[in-house]
């Protein structure tokens, strides 16, 4: 029984014998929120939702959650985009576990697999996994690819994906023998996105531009990290690359008085939009617009 005392107040004899004072004090009551009910979001945005997860995410714990969940991810509407990306501690797994988990992304796919996005993660085997079982694949984005990708796991890959049409490096080695082969094999390409070390002497950069003026498809050209020079926009505009719309530069380098007015304007007048490496548009020095990269 809690211990119960009367109230001393000697300039109020009456207010003592009325009142009792206890031990134990009551707390006001916090409403709690309602938390959302996740099995009642539309179809179309759970499928937005994970698409944001990414293939090892969604394999390893999203589909484990509930059998709704479980469901959808036998989808294949929900791989048709596909991304393989770093948001996981990949030092937990072994190569060879990791390898399955991307070619379980790709078998839920049935052949539908449009756009795939591989960060660390395309070996050899990943990648001729991809190349048979995706001849429909239209873009492709590599991200720090370099350790295990040489050039002949990367030709054998662009012979089984003719219909490429985007195709993004972004710090992943030999990008100009990259470019050099899928100019070769992938006649459909429109657009092509680059991001080397920052600040480095780039000699593939010759290369790249070669193989990329030789493209009678594309239209959309983006460099990033290179220094460039006044050749390499002479030669942009004596290859006579009437097909291409645009040029983005904004995240290379040169010297102020390497792009002279007359070059410039050259430039203006052949491709209709250009955006020079002094053109920062607002951004840091040496930072282009990569966001439609991390889609």
């Amino acid at each position: 029984m809690k211990n119960k005392k009367r109230a001393q107040n000697p300039n109020c004899p009456n207010f003592c014998d009325d009142v009792i004072i206890t031990d134990k004090i009551s707390k006001p009551r916090i409403k709690r929120k309602q938390r959302p009910n996740w099995l009642q979001l539309p179809y179309d945005v759970t499928i937005n939702i994970f698409r944001k997860l990414g293939a090892v995410e969604i394999l390893l714990n999203a589909r484990k959650v509930c059998k709704a969940w479980h469901n959808i991810c036998k989808e294949p509407f929900l791989w048709i985009v596909t991304s393989m990306h770093h948001d996981v501690d990949y030092g937990k797994f072994e190569p060879a576990h990791l390898d399955l988990i991307c070619m379980a992304a790709v078998d839920r796919s049935q052949g539908q697999l449009l756009d795939v996005s591989i960060e660390f993660l395309a070996t050899r085997t990943v990648m001729n996994y991809i190349a048979q079982r995706s001849s429909q694949l239209s873009r492709l984005r590599l991200v720090n690819c370099h350790y295990y990708l040489d050039r002949h796991t990367w030709n054998k890959f662009l012979e089984r994906v003719p219909l490429l049409e985007e195709l993004s490096l972004k710090f992943s080695g030999m990008p100009g023998e990259a470019i050099e082969d899928a100019s070769r094999h992938c006649p459909m390409l429109t657009t092509i996105k680059i991001r080397v070390y920052d600040k480095g002497c780039h000699p593939c950069l010759d290369v790249v531009l070669a193989a990329a003026m030789g493209m009678t498809q594309l239209r959309h050209l983006q460099l990033s990290g290179y220094v460039i020079l006044r050749r390499h926009l002479e030669a942009i505009i004596s290859s006579g690359c009437t097909h291409l719309e645009s040029l983005d530069l904004t995240g290379c380098f040169s010297a102020r008085d390497i792009i002279s007015l007359s070059l410039r304007e050259k430039c203006i007048a052949q491709i209709e939009n250009i955006r020079f490496p002094a053109d920062w548009m607002g951004k840091f020095m040496g930072e282009a617009d990569w966001s439609e990269m991390e889609d």
